[in-house]
Formats: C-alpha cells, structure tokens, sequence
C-alpha cells in the first residue's frame, strides 16, 4: 500500500514529497548533514520526524530552498 503523499501550501506553492527521510534523500544530503543545517542533533531530528508536525515540513520546505532543490515544489493542486 503507497503512503499518502503530504501536502503543505504556501502562497504561491504546493509542497509534494512522501517522507521527510526520502526528500532529505532526494536533496542529496545524510540526516547528520540536514541535522546539522537545521541547528539540531541527528536524534532531535528523527525526534522531530516522528512527530510529524508541520514546523518540521516548513523547515524541510526552507531547506530545499536554500539548496537550490525545488522540484518538489509545484503550481498543481491535488
């Protein structure tokens, strides 16, 4: 069975992703690496993860950004 993809909207942008581990994956950097970028231990981390809340989802979403990743962010809506 296929997770439900998480959606969070901006103004102007959807935000698309399955799991915060895959897009952290997708951005081409470890969870030590995004831990360190986000100001947290790697255990804050997976912490955070596991609450699945949407601060987390908004620094991911800034975190791309700031890598220069943005495709997963589009002009669609579900």
């Amino acid at each position: 069975m296929a997770k439900k993809e998480k959606v969070f909207k901006d103004v102007s942008r959807t935000i698309y992703f399955n799991s915060i581990p895959v897009e952290i994956k997708r951005l081409g950097i470890t969870q030590a690496k995004c831990a360190e970028l986000l100001g947290c231990t790697r255990s804050g981390l997976m912490h955070r993860i596991k609450a699945d809340k949407p601060q987390l989802h908004w620094a991911i979403y800034g975190l791309a950004n700031y890598l220069g990743e943005d495709a997963n962010l589009g002009e669609r809506d579900l």
